[in-house]
C-alpha cells in the first residue's frame, strides 16, 4: 500500500489521483479520527494520518514540518 501526503489538500488530491496511491481513509484512521479530522487544522490532520499509517508521533511531528516546507511525503505500508 502507497500513500501521499501533501500540506495543501488540493495537491494531495491531485497528485494521489495521477499517481493512483491511496488515500488515507477510515479503514486507516477508524471512523472516529476521520470525523475529528473535519475539526482539526491541516497538521494536526495530517499528523492524525502520519500517525494511522504507523509512524510514531515523533516521527509524524518530524514530517509534518517537511510538509510545511512544501514537500510531498510517501508512506509504503505492508498490505494486510
Amino acid at each position: 500500500e502507497v500513500y501521499l501526503l501533501a500540506h495543501d489538500k488540493n495537491r494531495s488530491e491531485d497528485l494521489t489521483e495521477a499517481l493512483e496511491t491511496n488515500d488515507v481513509g477510515v479503514s486507516e484512521q477508524g471512523a472516529f479520527d476521520l470525523i475529528a479530522n473535519v475539526f482539526r487544522s491541516r497538521g494536526d490532520e495530517l499528523r492524525s494520518k502520519i500517525q494511522s499509517l504507523g509512524l510514531s508521533d515523533v516521527e509524524a511531528q518530524q514530517y509534518e514540518r517537511e510538509l510545511d516546507e512544501g514537500r510531498v511525503i510517501v508512506v509504503a505500508t505492508k498490505a494486510g
